[in-house]
């Protein structure tokens, strides 16, 4: 068994160094990777794991799907979700994203040092269809250390998600693979890079947005 399988554990579990027996290794490879993949999707946030991993210690079927998120975060295209307070969720890969009307080619155009082609995030949120009393959305990047709750009118009429370079995904020392951009925001904190997840709720949620941001 080569180390880096070896420390799957020890990432699921939020960056942990302890490595996961070959037991543990075996079980999440090879069994239950649907459901570790579902709740990756699902955004449990890396002090979540870490707690879970606390609750459980040994357990083996906790060890199963732990290690089966960190296996699962490794393979397959990057997606954003919408998700919360809507009729139906909804997850984009960059091909879907090609497919939204309204692209441009450059977000720089619209804000000054970003770059990227991207979309209106108003157009990502018409698919998956806000609930009356959503008013928020959380935007949370893919590590869960960075979230921004951003009026919902703010997000869906001057947010733009990018998500390419020319032909390619936008690299993450761009802010990709996807970057929300609130251009005419009221403040910079509100472009969050590597987003992973758009959540939506009735009222402001607790982020890392300063209450009073200094640009």
């Amino acid at each position: 068994m080569d180390q880096d399988s070896r420390k799957a554990w020890g990432l699921a579990c939020g960056g942990f160094e302890r490595p996961c027996s070959a037991v543990e290794v075996g079980a999440a490879a090879t069994g239950r990777q649907e459901e570790a993949s579902d709740a990756y999707d699902h955004h449990e946030s890396r002090h979540e794991r870490r707690r879970l991993c606390l609750d459980h210690g040994p357990n083996v079927s906790a060890a199963i799907r732990l290690a089966g998120v960190s296996l699962a975060a490794r393979s397959g295209p990057p997606t954003v979700r919408i998700a919360g307070l809507v009729e139906q969720e909804a997850v984009f890969t960059h091909e879907e994203l090609e497919k939204i009307p309204g692209a441009i080619d450059d977000v720089g155009s619209l804000a000054q040092g970003f770059v990227g082609g991207a979309v209106p995030l108003g157009l990502m949120l018409e698919r998956a269809r806000p609930r009356p009393e959503a008013d928020f959305v959380t935007v949370i990047s893919d590590d869960g250390h960075y979230r921004a709750s951003i009026p919902l009118s703010d997000l869906r009429d001057k947010g733009w998600m990018a998500f390419r370079l020319g032909d390619q995904p936008l690299p993450r020392d761009r802010g990709g693979p996807f970057r929300a951009l609130v251009p005419a925001g009221s403040t910079h904190c509100w472009n969050v890079k590597s987003v992973k997840e758009l959540l939506l709720t009735t009222g402001k949620q607790p982020d890392n947005v300063p209450a009073r941001p200094r640009h």
